[in-house]
């Protein structure tokens, strides 16, 4: 864990509530966390305690109705539109669940996304996607069609794709909730290392608790409330 005294990540009092009235819904309250560079951050719970919709807005997919989160001394809360776009692909990292690949592209053309958005020549692009790739171990499967791939080979074009910019923070949902025992094994060590190299701070959501000890830091989130 980092002896930095500023975390990359800072996230204070976050509430979020939808509906209103009778039928408000408060799935988050009051939570706040940091994450400094290069710590391993899981985040526990029962199914519906929250942890993907704080996750969410960790990302800044999602507002919060009340509190803050700052990125990298950013308080993305106050960007929009393409600034808050740009801002999120440049400074964070995020794994969904489904991993979200494109079924009919290769590897590497699912990895070189991000770099695309940013207008990276494509001298450089092929360079950063060919290093990515091999960090995670698919060097040999550059140009296969990530739909011809395993379970635990998609997973880690997913990693090489949320890496590939190098961002301050990679944020993982469940990355190993679809895979077998041993390849969840594999996958959550890769993660771990492929974002020690960049000393990215990393908050991952899990289930499990054998995933959750490669973690520096175990929260539980618990009906919306850290535990």
């Amino acid at each position: 864990m980092s002896n930095s005294v500023e975390p990359v990540l800072d996230a204070k009092h976050v509430s979020r509530r939808y509906g209103q009235g009778a039928n408000a819904f408060s799935a988050l309250n009051n939570v706040s966390l940091a994450v400094t560079s290069g710590e391993i951050l899981a985040l526990m719970g029962p199914s519906g305690s929250g942890k993907s919709t704080l996750l969410y807005i960790l990302a800044g997919l999602d507002d919060p109705t009340d509190g803050t989160v700052t990125l990298a001394g950013t308080r993305w809360t106050t960007l929009s539109g393409k600034d808050r776009a740009r801002f999120r692909r440049q400074s964070s990292g995020f794994i969904a669940q489904g991993m979200t690949l494109l079924p009919q592209a290769t590897a590497a053309e699912n990895v070189e996304v991000p770099l695309l958005l940013e207008g990276i020549a494509r001298a450089e692009r092929m360079r950063r996607v060919e290093k990515a790739l091999d960090e995670v171990g698919l060097a040999g499967l550059a140009a296969s069609l990530t739909d011809e791939l395993s379970g635990g080979e998609q997973q880690r074009v997913a990693i090489a794709r949320a890496l590939v910019l190098e961002p301050r923070l990679v944020l993982a949902d469940e990355p190993t909730g679809s895979l077998d025992a041993q390849t969840a094994q594999v996958i959550a060590r890769l993660l771990v290392a492929a974002a020690a190299k960049t000393g990215a701070a990393v908050v991952l959501v899990t289930h499990d608790p054998a995933i959750a000890q490669h973690a520096d830091r175990i929260i539980t989130l618990n009906s919306g409330v850290l535990a």
